[in-house]
């Protein structure tokens, strides 16, 4: 099973988008900030892609998803501002599929971020407890590292960089449980990897002096690693690249953030 997920920065980029769905053979599409009407790129999917596409049953919010497989299932459980929460039957597995876009340090200061960060684990913890099971994989925007103190806290989403360190499956610190999560894009940074080296770039003050961060992420509970085969950046599509000269996301062309692929297993 194959996602594609991609922050299209508020464009109408219909036509990478299909090209980029036929290129890797996706299953499932997830756009944030997606410039055109979903109807439109519903019917674009079909008349181009697979006339199976479908839109799942969900709230009018700023998540789209599209999926090529009924059987999949991913109808919205919970719909919020930030969070959107699939059921996703895959196998003989029912997993919770959660697409987030985090408040960015933009217009939000750090403190800031952080509490709705801590909101937000919360939420998807009590959504879990309300289902009855933990196989959580999140995907989308997080507008913070993988190294942001938020991200690794206990209180907040609680991602480790290796599934060994997730083990024990949660940690407990001053008397509460808190749950891990494994964050494998702890290993796509940098110029010594196989893709690009993040998945935006920015050197201003508002964002930080790394130049290179890698805000688009997944996120995979250990009750679900084992669903986990690979996730990685995409710079381009066939012949059709997403750089500009210079080896960053070419937003005049398609996005200022680069696609994301999750395959599972």
């Amino acid at each position: 099973m194959r996602i594609l997920y991609w922050n299209i920065d508020k464009k109408n980029r219909t036509d990478l988008i299909i090209e980029a769905m036929i290129e890797v053979s996706a299953d499932v599409l997830v756009l944030l900030e997606n410039g055109a009407r979903r109807e439109d790129t519903l019917a674009a999917l079909q008349n181009r892609a697979s006339a199976e596409f479908h839109m799942p049953r969900c709230a009018e919010t700023r998540f789209q998803v599209y999926s090529r497989v009924q059987s999949f299932d991913l109808s919205e459980v919970y719909g919020g501002n930030r969070l959107s929460l699939r059921r996703l039957r895959f196998g003989n597995e029912q997993l919770l599929l959660g697409v987030v876009h985090v408040v960015e340090k933009r217009n939000w200061d750090e403190l800031q971020q952080a509490a709705e960060v801590q909101l937000l684990a919360s939420e998807i913890c009590r959504h879990e407890d309300r289902i009855g099971h933990t196989r959580t994989i999140l995907i989308g925007d997080f507008n913070m590292n993988p190294f942001d103190p938020i991200m690794n806290l206990a209180p907040g989403l609680n991602a480790m960089m290796t599934e060994a360190c997730t083990a024990r499956r949660e940690r407990t610190v001053q008397g509460s449980q808190y749950r891990f999560f494994y964050n494998p894009m702890w290993g796509s940074f940098g110029d010594r990897t196989d893709g690009p080296a993040g998945t935006y770039y920015n050197r201003s003050s508002s964002k930080g002096m790394y130049g290179w961060n890698i805000f688009d992420q997944v996120l995979v509970r250990p009750d679900a690693v084992k669903r986990f085969d690979n996730v990685s950046i995409l710079s381009a599509f066939g012949s059709t690249s997403l750089e500009t000269s210079g080896g960053r996301p070419n937003r005049s062309l398609a996005s200022d953030h680069f696609p994301i692929l999750l395959s599972l297993r």
